[in-house]
């Protein structure tokens, strides 16, 4: 979180924010996946002719794997501390402090 923790817009933005990082990160880590652990890859670049490059895919999809798998957990860790800021005990908290 910033500090921008007293604006509980600025904190609504930031959820967003987290909730589109989670979707983007758990779309990868599913195209990722469907790559790596089924022949999709194999069967849809034998249908377009282009198999000769499939020499390089585990050198590309195990790290994309990977770092998008990196991605969800910052994105639920990111999304989760939002959530803390938006618990009503926390904003009346904070606007009696400010």
């Amino acid at each position: 979180m910033t500090d921008e923790t007293n604006n509980p817009e600025a904190v609504k933005k930031e959820l967003e924010a987290s909730k589109s990082l989670l979707r983007k990160g758990l779309i990868g880590t599913v195209i990722a996946a469907i790559c790596c652990f089924t022949p999709a890859l194999v069967i849809l670049f034998g249908l377009i002719g282009v198999t000769a490059w499939l020499s390089w895919a585990d050198w590309v999809l195990f790290p994309m794997l990977g770092l998008s798998i990196l991605v969800v957990i910052y994105a639920l860790y990111k999304h989760s501390r939002c959530r803390k800021c938006l618990k009503p005990e926390n904003l009346a908290q904070e606007q009696n402090i400010g």
